[in-house]
């Protein structure tokens, strides 16, 4: 029979306290989740830009052994909790024959709980959010080797247009069921400055510009460029994306700029985008003081 250690039973009360204190502040997190919903209609309104922010602060706080990416995981499981009480919350994902699958991305992101559907192609995503049918969708990164870039559905205006909002993964040891896979999220909502930023932009020319020289131009107006793209359909215009650090307001004066550097007329342009950069493995590591010691062997 065991022994009762008088230490051990007060450590275990103090935990089932702290559980309950945990229980009920989750609770009432739930509640003011629901409130939150009734406010916006009933609708979840997907904010992945104080997401991150939210999560950003907690890990600058964080002490003690308890892993980053624990605590990564469980606040994505609340956030996830918290869009579905304030409305309806689904995702849909790209899962095209011969494409990496995004289910376990968007799952470990988006929750064990929410709805995930896959379509066969990325148009069908998109229009799953255009029509309001999905809240999210999940889709490769701009810089996949696609042979008709799903991102020029996006370079049009319209309340109905969805924009990239995240990438993901947001934290690559949170995420053990991506499998090596990236992807970037569309959603309709506002775009949102972190303060870590990165953005997405179509241009559209009427002459056949080099991606060099799309890149010196964007350089000319203070933006680096990380990443170009271009893509015609064989008629008069091409568009061109890039993807630059920092965040591009879609309200801005960047087209405007953009002209007086290249000397001709204004052209159409659109921000495609904007998501966080996801966490980087220097803010996930351990403190050196918060590294569990490793056990010596005897010899």
């Amino acid at each position: 029979m065991e022994t009762a250690n008088p230490a051990l039973e007060d450590l275990r009360r103090e935990i089932d306290e702290i559980d309950n204190r945990l229980h009920d502040l989750l609770m009432r997190r739930t509640e003011i989740s629901r409130q939150v919903g009734r406010t916006k209609s009933g609708r979840a309104v997907v904010k992945p830009g104080r997401e991150a922010q939210v999560l950003r602060r907690l890990l600058a706080r964080h002490r003690g052994s308890l892993p980053k990416s624990v605590l990564v995981r469980i606040w994505r499981e609340i956030f996830s909790d918290s869009l579905a009480q304030q409305g309806p919350f689904s995702v849909s994902v790209l899962g095209a024959e011969g494409e990496p699958s995004l289910r376990g991305l968007a799952r470990d992101h988006y929750g064990v709980l929410t709805p995930i559907g896959e379509q066969g192609s990325a148009v069908r995503v998109i229009s799953d959010v255009a029509e309001g049918k999905a809240s999210l969708g999940v889709l490769p990164p701009c810089d996949a080797d696609l042979e008709a870039p799903w991102w020029r559905h996006l370079a049009r205006d319209g309340a109905s247009v969805p924009r990239v909002v995240a990438r993901l993964p947001f934290a690559e040891p949170a995420s053990p069921n991506a499998n090596g896979a990236t992807a970037l999220v569309v959603a309709l909502s506002s775009l949102e400055e972190t303060g870590a930023d990165r953005s997405l932009l179509v241009v559209e020319t009427e002459e056949d510009v080099s991606r060099s020289a799309f890149r010196t131009l964007l350089g000319k107006i203070g933006l680096t460029v990380r990443e170009t793209q271009m893509w015609s359909d064989g008629g008069d215009a091409w568009l061109h994306f890039a993807e630059v650090e920092g965040f591009v307001d879609p309200e801005g004066d960047w087209l405007a700029r953009l002209a007086e550097v290249s000397g001709g007329k204004q052209p159409r342009g659109w921000v495609i985008g904007a998501h966080t950069v996801p966490l980087s493995p220097e803010e996930l590591a351990p403190s050196p003081s918060e590294t569990p010691a490793r056990q010596e062997v005897g010899t």
